[in-house]
Order: C-alpha cells, then structure tokens, then sequence
C-alpha cells in the first residue's frame, strides 16, 4: 500500500500583532465550504460589536460590564481544568531556541492546541508519547481550558482558533471531526489537496485568523496529493499597553548584537514603578496592558545570551512563575521590534519523544482514517510578535500535515534592552502566549 504523508501543520501562525481595535482584519478568501462538523462556539459577548451598537453612555456602560461578566465566566469555567503552561513551555522552549541566536518567536499555547488535536487523532503508542509531552491525563479537557482562558475580544484581543482540513481521498472519520469540534472548537474542511484552489483556501484561513500578519509565511503551507490531513492552529493577539510611550520620546539609540557589533534602532522610552526580579543570570519586569495580561522583558547578564536562558529549562520555569520581589522606578529602555520566525518542529517534537508519528511503520492514525500508512510529513509554526508606543500586536499558527525586600524609593532600576534580551507574553489569565528573543531590532 502506498504510504501517505499526514502533514501536521501546528501553528501559530504564531503571530502576534497588536494594532487597532477589535477582531483581526480578514483578508479576501475564496468560499469555503464547511462540512456538517462546523465548531459550535462558546456565547461570548463581543466587547467591540457590543460598543458599535450604541453611544449612549449608560448603554455603553452596560455593554462594558456585560463583556466582563460574561469573560470572567468563561474563564472562571476553565481555571481548574488549565494545563501546566509554564512546564510545558519551558519543556518545549529548550530543544527549539538550542542553536538560535537569531529573532525567533514561538507559541506554546498554539503547539498545545496542535498537540492535543495530534493526540486524538492517533492512537496505540503514538498517541502515549505526544500524551507524555502535553502532561495531562485528561489532555482535551486540559486543551478546551487553555482555549477558554486564552480567549478575549474587548480592548485586549486575543483569539485562538483550530481547523481540520482532510482531503477528499481521504476521508476523515466522523468521530474525529465531531471530537476536535467539541473540545477544541475546530471547524473541519474537505478540499482536494495537492490543487491550487486547496492550498489558498488553507492559507485564506490562516491569513484570515491571524490578522494577515503572516501572509508571507502562509504561502508555505501547500499540500499535494498525497496529503491526507492538516491539523491547523492559530492564535492573533492585541493589546494596548496601560502606560503608552511617549512618540516624542522615541530616539535613535546603539543596539549591541551578539556578535559584538553594533547597529541603531529606535528606543522607547519611559519612567514608572513597578516589581522587577533578579533571577540567576538575569533580571526581569513586565509591561503591562490595559485589560490586563503583560509582555515580560528579560534581560540576560552580560556575556549570556538569550538562548543560554531558554535551554533551560528550570530557568524558563523560574522565569515564569517568579514572584517578582523588588519594587522601585524604573527607567525603560526599550527598541521598538517586530520580529518573526518560521519554525520546522519535526526535530524538537522527534526530541521530546513524539517519534511513532513521524515513521509511517510505527504511526497510529486509526481514529482518523481507515488508511493504514498515514504518517506525520510535517510540523511547522509561524509567529510574529510586533511593538511600538501605544501596544503590541502578535499571531501565530500551527500547522501539522501528515503522510524578598523592597529597595529604598530613591532606587532606580535602568531597564536598557541595548543588546540581546527575550520577551514572554501573557493573556490576561497568565497564559503564556508567546516567547521570542530579540537579537535585532
């Protein structure tokens, strides 16, 4: 029997923009057709539309506050059943930022929502190692909480979704489709893959979902035919920072790259208070944004590079779950960035001990197909993560195809971001959405 390549596409498209207001701007697609498993989407009152409708003050006020009533059940509905985001980010971080001393982002929670998808889709000890990488016993409920918490759509956006795309000859079964619906919210389409028409109504759905921040990247994702089915997760994000930066203030500095050169780039600037803390070899603090959730600045000691940090992974958990101990001024120094990255997964999974997907003798993929030599051909994630004075703007997505004390008050912490530094991006409920390092503004 011939073997087909199941391509995995996880992805975030990881991207992260932060411009305007409301959801992510769609982009011209040609019409798709959903089959009979179209996602049932949790009722969620849109902040945005609801402020659209009217402009009387009261009524805006109501609109507001029922926003806010109806997030904070959604994610109140979550809490407990959340996955440990900040092991399994700082599990997945080491074997992907290893060898990077470039820009790189990267999505934990869009690969978390890829994986739990790859999970149901397998079975036997396929569906065991991707298990032990997410674990969570109860994986999907785990993946529906994460989905639930991440969500929001007032003046911080941030929007995951999921799709299952199978080709015509290749029929998936039913429970499946009706299983990625109900846990992940995926909506499921049947295309004729390895054709044109599939390959842009792929990349229309993945353009639409992150804000067309990833135009260039999407256009990797093609099928052919022997593409059985992609597995596609997304994530666009949006926030507007608490205390914007002043334009006025923004000023061409010398940034110092890993090499030891040095090149220019336009620094933010601004003095707040805040919490910071001295982590072993670096030193950190949040920005904050306006509906809550923040963007983490790392900054490493000198002569360790931002890489150095994320290979490991007990400082990618200290990092994450500290309890920042100082609060004093601080005096931020920041250069505006906007940096992306095309990640190829199949080495850190294969790493991690996702091995059986990849090897079309060993794969399981019976909850999906009646194909036996369907294996995982591909899994890729792109993402983009954007700041500028008034916020930051990030996408991503997943593709995976197959075949202590105070400091005195007169302490200033000088939060310089002059040479190589990372950054993580939380949701509003502490999600970690994105991570990335900046090694040229």
């Amino acid at each position: 029997m011939k073997k087909t390549a199941l391509r995995l596409m996880a992805g975030m498209m990881a991207v992260l923009l932060l411009t305007g207001c409301g959801s992510p701007a769609a982009q011209p697609a040609p019409d798709i057709e959903p089959t009979a498993h179209e996602a049932q989407l949790p009722e969620i009152i849109v902040y945005a539309d609801a402020m659209a409708e009217t402009s009387d003050p009261t009524q805006l006020y109501n609109a507001l506050a029922e926003y806010y009533t109806a997030i904070d059940a959604l994610h109140n509905g979550a809490r407990e059943l959340m996955p440990d985001m900040a092991a399994f980010t700082a599990r997945t971080a080491a074997p992907i930022f290893t060898g990077k001393s470039e820009n790189t982002v990267f999505s934990p929670s869009s690969l978390y929502l890829a994986m739990a998808m790859l999970a149901d889709a397998t079975d036997g000890d396929t569906r065991s190692q991707i298990a032990a990488v997410l674990d969570a016993p109860q994986y999907a409920e785990a993946a529906n909480a994460l989905w639930r918490m991440m969500y929001e759509n007032g003046a911080t956006v941030a929007l995951p979704a999921n799709a299952l795309w199978s080709g015509v000859k290749w029929p998936v079964k039913q429970a499946l489709a009706d299983q990625l619906a109900s846990s992940y919210y995926a909506d499921s389409f049947t295309v004729p893959m390895g054709t044109k028409t599939a390959d842009e109504l792929m990349q229309s759905w993945l353009n639409e979902h992150t804000g067309g921040q990833l135009t260039q990247q999407a256009q990797s994702v093609q099928s052919d035919a022997d593409t059985a089915l992609a597995l596609m997760s997304t994530l666009y994000f949006r926030g507007f920072w608490l205390n914007e930066f002043m334009e006025s203030s923004t000023a061409p500095a010398p940034f110092t790259q890993a090499d030891g050169s040095s090149r220019t780039a336009d620094f933010m600037h601004a003095e707040t208070s805040g919490s910071w803390h001295q982590g072993k070899q670096y030193v950190s603090s949040s920005l904050y944004f306006t509906d809550g959730g923040s963007m983490l600045l790392v900054l490493p000691d000198e002569g360790i590079l931002p890489e150095d940090l994320l290979s490991d992974a007990d400082a990618v958990q200290d990092m994450l779950t500290a309890t920042p101990e100082q609060y004093t001024y601080i005096h931020w120094s920041v250069p505006k960035f906007d940096v992306s990255s095309q990640l190829d997964l199949a080495e850190p999974l294969q790493a991690l001990g996702v091995t059986h997907a990849f090897d079309a003798a060993l794969a399981d993929f019976s909850p999906t197909t009646e194909e036996t030599a369907v294996s995982l051909s591909s899994a890729q994630q792109a993402a983009r993560v954007s700041i500028d004075e008034r916020g930051c703007t990030a996408a991503a997505f997943t593709v995976m195809m197959g075949v202590g004390a105070g400091m005195p008050n007169d302490y200033i912490l000088d939060m310089k971001l002059d040479r190589p530094f990372l950054f993580v991006l939380f949701g509003s409920s502490q999600v970690p959405l994105f991570v990335g390092t900046v090694y040229t503004p």
